[in-house]
């Protein structure tokens, strides 16, 4: 459905941003308050021109065209991988059958 989609609305999180970059979607945005991680997925979506913010009272007072018009304009422009499932079972198998990852250096205190 994201990949018919000319634009994704809804609070910002880790699922919905990493969606609207993989899939190059426009994002628009409400902000999460108390949600340690959102400076860090607000920069990601300012560095891949992927996302609008919509203030909480617009959202709950139906004013989204102009938001939604400025979504539309963005050329969202992440080239990064997109697998991460694969290699974390890549991994995981690779443990399954003894090959370490273990560091090689213990940190002490």
């Amino acid at each position: 459905m994201i990949a018919a989609s000319d634009c994704m609305i809804g609070k910002i999180g880790y699922g919905t941003v990493s969606e609207a970059l993989a899939y190059k979607i426009p994002f628009v945005f409400v902000r999460r308050d108390y949600f340690n991680e959102e400076p860090f997925l607000r920069n990601l979506l300012e560095c891949y021109q992927g996302g609008v913010e919509m203030p909480i009272k617009d959202m709950f007072s139906g004013y989204w065209t102009r938001h939604l018009q400025n979504a539309i304009n963005l050329k969202p422009s992440y080239e990064g991988g997109t697998n991460g499932g694969e290699v974390v079972a890549r991994v995981i198998q690779d443990i399954a059958i003894a090959k370490s990852y273990a560091p090689t250096k213990v940190n002490t205190f």
